[in-house]
């Protein structure tokens, strides 16, 4: 067993496709997306290489070399999606090398003679592929804070890797131009903020934003382009989200942090925790939660257990707490440092309080056994009267001493 973890899938099979040729010595390689299989895949008698509509630079140097060195002379693509990606790779490799020293064959379909004489389709097996979908939340223009707000959300399965180009233009006027060349890293249902100052003359008309976007699942190729072109939203927003850290204690018998937030506003409030320590030997340690929310006037207790005290330096641990109305936009910060108690004195109120709780209950049920029912005074009261009256039989002996006389 060996993990192969580059970062990157290109680079991932360009690992796994030298143990691959270090094992058969073969001199064919295989190229397809990898999002199905087929048996010439399964076979594993030749190496297989990733490839898309854009084919990365780090493929192209890889067969490049081996072809150089006479180590690949085929390759074949399995399916026939790419054929003009990969024409253009066998193209540019023995253009460079100044020979043909790559030959490249399609597999489209297989023949059978025994069963028909026909070229049949390929089998494969669709495999679970990775895929992003990018979709702006939000775009829109705060008048009062004059700020320009723009959220994109990755809706795939997989992170996703893009950069872009934002303008923005009033009565066809541009105000604002920015342009994100480096590779931003994007996670699966997470939301990227772009939160720029602008000031917006009082005009009339509309703002109007154009935003591109390249993207794809590597972040060396990125193959796919958005291009959304939208209204820009002009809204008042003030964030009135207002939340505490009640308490934040740690309990070194129990190796457990115990934190104690309350939504003190009027709203819903989003809100992200972050535990801050260093180890014993000055390094930083930080754990982040997920976002949450808590609604107005509700309590939530946060329980870290397995918080060694051994790996703590107690002179810088600390809470933080960020929080906003929106859950993309968690601006407001709270930092609190951690308390270091034991539990026993909270225990003991607990226990104090069951024990009250029991003898109250016991005095109640005693008490209601001692009072007597009204239907016990109503038969008390009867039992008087016929002591009152001794002479006064019931009407039943009477009957049975007339009978007896008779």
């Amino acid at each position: 067993y060996k993990e192969i973890n580059n970062g990157d899938k290109y680079l991932d099979c360009i690992e796994m496709a030298n143990m691959v040729f270090a094992k058969t010595h073969a001199r064919q390689a295989l190229l397809t997306d990898g999002n199905f299989l087929e048996r010439t895949i399964l076979n594993n008698e030749y190496p297989v290489l990733f490839i898309s509509n854009i084919i990365p630079r780090s493929i192209v140097d890889y067969i490049k070399n081996k072809a150089k060195n006479d180590e690949l002379k085929v390759l074949l693509l399995v399916g026939d999606e790419y054929i003009n990606p990969v024409y253009n790779l066998k193209r540019t490799i023995n253009n460079e090398l100044g020979e043909e020293k790559i030959t490249v064959f399609v597999k489209m379909g297989e023949s059978y003679p025994k069963i028909s004489p026909n070229v049949m389709p390929l089998v494969i097996i669709p495999l679970p592929n990775p895929h992003v979908e990018m979709k702006v939340k939000e775009m829109s223009y705060n008048r009062v804070s004059n700020t320009l707000l723009l959220a994109i959300e990755n809706n795939g399965n997989a992170p996703a890797y893009f950069t872009y180009t934002l303008q923005v233009k009033l009565n066809n006027n541009t105000l604002f131009t920015e342009e994100k060349n480096e590779t931003i890293e994007l996670p699966p249902n997470e939301v990227y903020v772009i939160e720029r100052n602008l000031t917006v003359p009082n005009e009339q008309g509309g703002l109007y934003a154009t935003l591109t976007l390249l993207y794809g699942t590597s972040k060396t190729v990125l193959d796919r382009v958005a291009v959304i072109q939208q209204e820009v939203a002009k809204v008042n927003f003030v964030d009135r989200a207002e939340m505490e850290i009640e308490k934040a204690y740690y309990s070194p018998s129990s190796s457990t942090l115990y934190i104690k937030l309350r939504n003190k506003g009027d709203v819903a409030s989003y809100y992200k925790v972050y535990v801050i320590y260093k180890d014993k030997e000055g390094k930083e340690v930080e754990i982040e939660s997920s976002v949450s929310q808590l609604l107005p006037g509700k309590v939530k207790l946060l329980k870290y257990e397995g918080l060694d005290k051994e790996d703590i330096d107690f002179s810088y641990f600390k809470v933080k707490l960020l929080y906003g109305e929106k859950e993309y936009l968690l601006k407001k910060s709270l930092t609190k440092d951690v308390e270091i108690k034991e539990e026993s004195s909270l225990l003991m109120v607990v226990a104090v309080v069951v024990v009250l709780a029991i003898i109250l209950y016991f005095l109640v049920k005693t008490r209601k056994k001692q009072q007597p029912s009204y239907k016990t005074k109503k038969q008390s009261l009867a039992k008087k009267l016929a002591k009152k009256k001794p002479g006064k039989k019931p009407k039943k002996n009477r009957k049975k001493k007339a009978k007896r006389k008779r």
